[in-house]
């Protein structure tokens, strides 16, 4: 699962959400499998330490809360 291009893709994701930018990622070894509309999904769990704090979302979002 060490794939550099999933975690690229964490990278990308979390900076066009968000606007943080990743500096390290790390694969918790852990996949969610789970269905919605009809469709099955599965979700990989990572762990980002970033540079910045400040969240701006983009339009696919509302709100946010840190877990």
């Amino acid at each position: 699962m060490e794939d550099i291009n999933k975690v690229a893709t964490v990278a990308r994701e979390v900076k066009e959400e968000t606007n943080l930018d990743v500096i390290e990622t790390i694969y918790l070894n852990k996949v969610f499998k789970y269905n919605s509309l009809g469709k099955n999904c599965i979700e990989y769990v990572f762990l980002s330490k970033v540079k910045n704090s400040d969240i701006i979302l983009n339009e696919e979002h509302i709100d946010y809360k840190w877990c």
